[in-house]
């Protein structure tokens, strides 16, 4: 939802759908209380339009750590996925009567590079 929209549900009173993120609730609660301070002559229009485009920037900055933050929920999803299939492979492998040590232990450094981001120097 965009920032204007926000805004014209404010100004008439309609509730925002409560699918909506918690950037756009509190932009909401914001303008509601911008405009009630602009009805009640408690700020004059310059201030109201100043604190209404703080606001609007609040939002978007707002917006874009929501969206860094799910980034960085799916690539952590993302990665269990990949590490649970490892150790799959890993327990397909001790299940073996004749398992490949090195191959586990190989399965098992990929899983360790997997969870940390950080490539291992495997030379030997």
């Amino acid at each position: 939802m965009e920032f204007s929209e926000i805004v014209e549900y404010a100004k008439s009173g309609l509730e925002l759908p409560k699918i909506s993120s918690q950037s756009e609730h509190l932009a909401y609660l914001t303008v509601i209380c911008i405009l009630e301070a602009f009805r009640n002559r408690t700020i004059n229009g310059a201030q109201a339009k100043n604190q209404k485009e703080k606001a609007e920037q609040l939002f978007h900055d707002a917006r874009e750590q929501e969206t860094d933050r799910l980034m960085v929920y799916q690539t952590y999803q993302q990665n269990i996925l990949k590490v649970e299939e490892i150790l799959h492979e890993i327990n397909k492998e001790f299940s073996n009567q004749e398992a490949d040590k090195d191959k586990i232990i190989d399965l098992s450094l990929r899983a360790l590079e997997v969870l940390t981001n950080i490539k291992l120097n495997r030379s030997r």
